[in-house]
């Protein structure tokens, strides 16, 4: 099965294979990638409000997230509990 993802504020749009169980983190990976390439290297990326440039050559490679699964957290104000589910992508 074939899902339409909107990308770049809507004005693009991608079909990607539904498969796969990671789907947000493997296939949006692999589109970013493709942009990076097609971009190249020598752009600047206005940071902080527009305070601070840096180069795109100099932005550092995501990293995988740690698993949080199972840990318990403290909500509302400290009169309640839940569980964080979150698997990370390690």
């Amino acid at each position: 099965m074939k899902v339409t993802i909107v990308t770049a504020k809507g004005t693009d749009k991608r079909e990607v294979d539904v498969n796969s169980q990671n789907l947000f983190s493997d296939e949006l990976k692999k589109i970013n990638q493709e942009r990076l390439s097609i971009i190249g290297k020598n752009i600047t990326l206005s940071m902080e409000k527009g305070q601070r440039c840096i180069p795109l050559k100099d932005l550092p490679a995501p990293r995988n997230r740690p698993s949080f699964d199972g840990i318990i957290i403290v909500t509302e104000r400290g009169t309640a509990t839940r569980r964080i589910t979150n698997k990370g992508t390690l």
